[in-house]
């Protein structure tokens, strides 16, 4: 099937966070004037609501500026695991795909370029279910990839674009895995065996408790469950601006996660082959996610000032 132009929005799940929602559009409408989508979950409590009238109060005021914003406020609190999906799938209902930025989530210019560039390249690749902002490696590997971008099996959603095709996967109970044909994950997908044994572990504890684990946690799982590919780039092209005490989850500001914005050189040079960067996912892995006790203590050790972080201009 030939490509065709696709009809992109960006999606912005927005909750208690006025300043970084601020942030966050301000760099929207100074980079592209694609459609926005914002998505505001209602307070969880009085303590929340002040915060979330602010919020709406940005949304607004940047609807009155920016073309083709659409904002919407939910009337009851659907807590992120369920107001972030939810928000995708309102944007896809009317788009061909999204990018989507939470509310704490800063991008650089050029990550809706390398968004778009890609989005309609591989818009007929089934098997490549989403693109990231992110990029969370050593840079010392980073420069051994010669290309603008590589395949990946980690889906990084700090800034990350994906197309209703990919979407429509998702399940929040994560029902899909009680199908024979789609196995929750399928042995060697990671190519390495600690890898394998660590996400079938996860998988079967969020199957079981599904309504306890995060909306990024099941995405994840859907695209293993179809043995998808994320497109990361190679720099990192958006910064996570939400740590502190008001985070939902990201208190604690970890070395590995708090890089800079970057700007990704134009035009985009594309990798020769469609296939997971094997030596990436290792390291992202044993760095970032691994449970064992020296990647956990080495986390924990590397702490970063977001408020020293230089980006790119």
């Amino acid at each position: 099937m030939p490509n065709h132009e696709l009809r992109c929005a960006i999606v912005v799940p927005a909750f208690n966070r006025p300043d970084s929602l601020r942030a966050v559009l301000q760099a929207i409408h100074a980079s592209t004037p694609l459609p926005v989508l914002i998505s505001i979950d209602a307070p969880r409590h009085e303590r929340d609501a002040e915060k979330v009238v602010k919020v709406l109060a940005e949304a607004n005021e940047f609807s009155s500026r920016h073309p083709s914003t659409t904002v919407r406020q939910l009337s009851t609190n659907h807590g992120s695991a369920k107001a972030v999906p939810g928000a995708v799938t309102w944007a896809l209902e009317s788009y061909d795909a999204a990018i989507v930025l939470e509310d704490d989530c800063l991008p650089h210019a050029t990550f809706f370029h390398f968004c778009l560039e890609l989005l309609n390249r591989y818009q007929n690749r089934d098997h490549i279910m989403m693109i990231s902002g992110n990029n969370f490696i050593s840079q010392s590997l980073r420069d051994q990839w010669p290309a603008s971008y590589y395949f990946s099996r980690q889906t990084s959603t700090w800034g990350w674009a994906t197309w209703k095709r990919a979407w429509n996967h998702y399940n929040y109970n994560l029902s899909f895995m009680d199908s024979p044909e789609y196995p929750l994950l399928k042995d060697g997908l990671y190519y390495s065996g600690r890898i394998d044994s660590y996400c079938h572990l996860i998988a079967a504890t969020q199957k079981m408790a599904s309504k306890h684990t995060a909306w990024d946690s099941r995405w994840r799982q859907t695209v293993a469950a179809h043995c998808g590919l994320t497109i990361n780039p190679r720099v990192n092209l958006v910064r996570n601006i939400g740590f502190g005490e008001s985070a939902t989850r990201t208190t604690r500001c970890y070395g590995y996660y708090i890089q800079p914005r970057q700007r990704i050189p134009l035009p985009l040079v594309h990798p020769t082959m469609i296939a997971p960067w094997h030596a990436a996912d290792a390291w992202y892995f044993d760095h970032n996610i691994s449970k064992s006790p020296w990647p956990r203590i080495r986390r924990f050790l590397w702490r970063v000032d977001p408020a020293k972080i230089i980006d790119d201009e």
